[in-house]
């Protein structure tokens, strides 16, 4: 992945339309990013496997630790070293890089059973077929997400820099934003799928108005904090008026419609919590593709900036809702 990333960078920035004028900046940028996936993926398969034993408070440490490192080597490469965009991703690098060592030494030290020798490098034909059979409909939601993500990314670089530029604030503001919803799900899933293993249903059910009921306060939070802080939030991104007037304007609509993604995130909790992968695959892709239809629609045929954006996420919620909304109500 991280050779093919490398090769095609030029090629990827020009299918997503990017503004020649900011394309030699980021396809050094992106192949500094794209030489450090193995990093990523090291990390992610030990945080993965650590969790599943039961340890989820390492991974987060050493996320943590990677997180500040980030942030420092930010302030230092860019700062200190005036290295501009390529020294923010040398320091994303190293961050993950060392994510992935922290996770190593501690398998090392403090799991006995992760400490791969001669006797596991074994081929079994059984296990690759159950975790394709786990992973394929979970992995295909993520390619799904990602592509909808690169179809709207493509959209947003024909409205020029200003636009994209506050495009990438936001979403780094939505990104803080949207998490604490994706991992109230995530923990729906893990305690309904305990349920589910311990043939409790009525805690599976209690599990999921519980999870819903936290998900619709945070939305109801979060939307005052990014509505009424939309200003300060963006001009910690950018001083430059234009950037931030776009800014201001797609914070305070997608604000408004934070309680969609809260049930969205509840539901796809739920399905996956029972192992209905297809569900959460099906939803995912409907949503992704109203999405960015609704968005090359507002864009190219009505005229409108970046105000096209959170319109076109509400679409995607509201479809995604459509479909999983009925299944939903049949299991209750």
């Amino acid at each position: 992945m991280s050779i093919l990333c490398i090769l095609f960078a030029y090629p990827i920035l020009t299918l997503m339309q990017v503004d020649f004028v900011i394309i030699p900046m980021t396809k050094l940028y992106l192949r500094i990013i794209f030489s450090g996936l193995i990093f990523t993926f090291m990390y992610n398969c030990f945080a993965s496997t650590l969790r599943a034993l039961g340890d989820s408070k390492s991974p987060l440490y050493f996320l943590i630790i990677s997180s500040v490192v980030n942030i420092f080597g930010d302030l230092i490469f860019v700062l200190i070293f005036h290295m501009g965009s390529e020294g923010c991703a040398i320091s994303t690098v190293l961050s993950e890089a060392i994510s992935c060592i922290l996770c190593i030494i501690y398998i090392q030290k403090e799991v006995p059973i992760l400490r791969l020798g001669k006797k596991w490098l074994i081929f079994d034909p059984s296990l690759l077929k159950q975790t394709i059979a786990y992973g394929w409909a979970s992995a295909m939601q993520q390619a799904t997400v990602q592509l909808g993500k690169l179809g709207v990314q493509s959209i947003v670089n024909s409205m020029g820099v200003f636009v994209s530029a506050a495009f990438a604030a936001v979403n780094r503001i939505d990104d803080f934003a949207y998490m604490p919803q994706q991992n109230i799900a995530h923990a729906m899933t893990t305690l309904m799928a305990q349920n589910k293993g311990a043939k409790k249903t009525d805690r599976i059910k209690a599990a999921f108005r519980c999870g819903m009921k936290i998900e619709l306060f945070y939305g109801i939070f979060i939307f005052f904090v990014c509505f009424f802080l939309a200003h300060p939030l963006m001009q910690l991104f950018s001083n430059d008026p234009v950037v931030c007037k776009h800014g201001v304007t797609y914070l305070k609509l997608i604000s408004l419609m934070y309680l969609f993604p809260a049930v969205t995130n509840g539901v796809q909790g739920y399905f996956r919590g029972i192992g209905d992968l297809k569900i959460t695959l099906i939803s995912s892709f409907v949503n992704m593709s109203v999405r960015v239809i609704f968005a090359a629609v507002l864009v190219f045929h009505f005229s409108l900036q970046i105000e096209a954006l959170p319109f076109s996420y509400l679409a995607g919620w509201i479809g995604m809702l459509l479909a999983e909304v009925p299944l939903l109500l049949r299991k209750f």
